[in-house]
């Protein structure tokens, strides 16, 4: 059995001036980024580079905390995405937010908030799915997931929230994006 051609080509084959310069250039930018392979990637590069974490990644550089998240130990992270600023009190960001240190404030205030979001291990979706699991964090607080329901709630201490979408996999970190719902001030 033989394929015939169509009579009429499909229109992003019909050929012109300018398809003619562009399809070649489109098969060598496939073929050379098909030979390179991806760059592994740590979580605060992740992070950095992903528009949702914008001011959580300013918050863990103010707290001097990315040599964790680029370090070799498997972490967990909850990392909150920019929509859920609009939904912390703004006297806990005078406290914790990027502008902090900027503004005089104690920076082991916004360390301990940053790690309140970091579990030990990386926890994939499947051992989370279907249940309430308590995590315990890198500064000793705990970590609730209850993916009983959709979407996910998450509760920190004292902060409420719920997963904004999949997880991201670093090569040290499982990254989930959460949305916080509210926020309360709560010392170390």
């Amino acid at each position: 059995m033989s394929i015939q051609p169509s009579a009429t080509p499909h229109p992003l084959m019909k050929r012109n001036a300018c398809s003619r310069l562009l399809w070649p250039l489109v098969g060598v930018l496939l073929a050379s980024a098909s030979l390179q392979p991806a760059a592994a990637a740590d979580a605060y590069s992740v992070m950095a580079h992903d528009g949702r974490f914008r001011t959580w990644t300013s918050m863990i550089n103010i707290a001097d905390l990315q040599g964790y998240a680029r370090g070799k130990r498997p972490y967990t992270i909850f990392a909150p995405v920019e929509t859920s600023m609009a939904n912390i009190d703004p006297e806990l960001m005078k406290e914790i937010g990027p502008r902090a240190a900027a503004l005089g404030a104690d920076t082991s205030q916004m360390t301990f908030v940053v790690q309140t979001h970091v579990a030990f291990g990386k926890i994939g979706l499947s051992d989370l799915s279907g249940k309430v699991s308590t995590l315990p964090t890198v500064n000793g607080k705990t970590i609730t997931v209850d993916a009983t329901r959709s979407p996910a709630a998450v509760s920190f201490a004292g902060s409420e929230g719920t997963i904004a979408g999949p997880p991201i996999v670093a090569d040290n970190a499982v990254i989930y994006p959460v949305l916080i719902t509210s926020a309360h001030f709560v010392r170390q």
